[in-house]
């Protein structure tokens, strides 16, 4: 049950968001989002999905036009990952960590876009 493994729950509901939204439900897929990104601020994310709910939220947020949101929430998608690309000392693996994860290049790429730095 769903009750029992929240972590699990918050990632299926990005995955979700983010199926809705490409099929053009963007406000079912914002709901989604915004209830995935929610739960996970409480409960956490299944390892390796935290770029999934910052991503899921991003985009719903940009195609409902709501810019300033999404910014809000890609600035701390941003920060999040430069914190968890620091902790792994092999720096191969964290450009792998930055570049090969697709949820992780698309957030950095939209980072860069709206002008934020993302070499730190």
């Amino acid at each position: 049950s769903w009750k029992s493994e929240p972590k699990a729950r918050v990632f299926a509901q990005a995955l979700l968001a983010r199926a809705l939204l490409a099929q053009g439900r963007g406000h079912e897929a914002l709901a989604h989002a915004r209830e995935s990104h929610e739960q996970g601020e409480t409960s956490g994310v299944v390892e390796g999905a935290e770029g999934t709910v910052f991503l899921a939220l991003t985009e719903c947020l940009l195609a409902a036009g709501e810019n300033s949101a999404a910014l809000d929430v890609l600035r701390r998608a941003g920060q999040r990952l430069r914190e968890m690309a620091e902790a792994i000392d092999d720096r191969p693996t964290r450009r792998l960590f930055l570049t090969a994860l697709p949820e992780h290049r698309r957030l950095l790429q939209l980072c860069q876009q709206a002008g934020m730095d993302t070499t730190r």
